[in-house]
């Protein structure tokens, strides 16, 4: 709107947001005036609602490993590593096998409180930042993606390892030929995302888990 002094002779327009996830902590909403709002007469200077940036209140990974894959991939429960996103928080989601230790799964963890937003989703993006990868398979199933975290609380807890949703919030993105390291990879959430994060605007947290190929589709990999 613009600053006329009689709110009666305010120009009003809806202005679009994009919500960006960046996977690092933080949320960021992007609002976008049209420029054929200008062609009038105004009254300067125009707001938009302030910008706010959120950040997780929680992001960890949960894995473990066993010489059974159905024994690892279907377990109720696995070991909760760092939540601050680096270290051992860096390998965030992937499967993998050793002949010493059987299979590997890790899953990761996203948690952002949303209540203090208002209105509909119009685009969304979860963003990561990818230092390093690896796609030792390099099959069909080899991509990563994101689906609801249904987590007990905002606390990862080991029992959260199979706490998830399955429908896919976004397109598949291959390890190999889709992901780039040492920048953010977008993941633009598609309408069961927007759907999903409707629901949580202005009541409380959305979360997202963050999950291999391998581990979506039950495929053992081979390596």
């Amino acid at each position: 709107w613009n600053v006329n002094k009689d709110w009666r002779d305010r120009v009003w327009e809806r202005v679009p947001a994009e919500v960006e996830f960046t996977g690092l902590g933080t949320i960021v909403m992007t609002k976008r005036i049209r420029k054929e709002f200008f062609n009038r007469d105004l009254v300067y200077p125009v707001y938009t609602d302030a910008t706010t940036v959120f950040t997780p209140t929680t992001d960890g990974r949960i894995g473990g490993s066993n010489a059974t894959w159905a024994t690892i991939r279907d377990a109720t429960s696995a070991t909760v590593y760092d939540a601050s996103a680096d270290a051992e928080g860096v390998r965030v989601a992937g499967t993998n096998r050793t002949s010493a230790e059987g299979y590997f799964v890790f899953r990761g963890f996203f948690t952002f409180d949303v209540s203090a937003l208002s209105g509909t989703t119009d685009t969304a993006t979860f963003n990561l930042y990818v230092d390093t990868k690896q796609d030792d398979d390099a099959d069909a199933n080899s991509y990563i993606n994101i689906a609801e975290s249904t987590q007990v609380s905002t606390t990862l807890d080991t029992t959260d390892y199979n706490n998830f949703g399955t429908t896919k919030f976004a397109t598949d993105k291959d390890i190999g030929t889709d992901i780039t390291t040492g920048a953010y990879n977008a993941w633009g959430l598609n309408a069961d995302g927007k759907t999903y994060l409707d629901t949580k605007i202005g009541s409380g947290n959305a979360m997202f888990c963050i999950r291999e190929g391998h581990d979506i589709d039950n495929v053992a990999p081979d390596c």
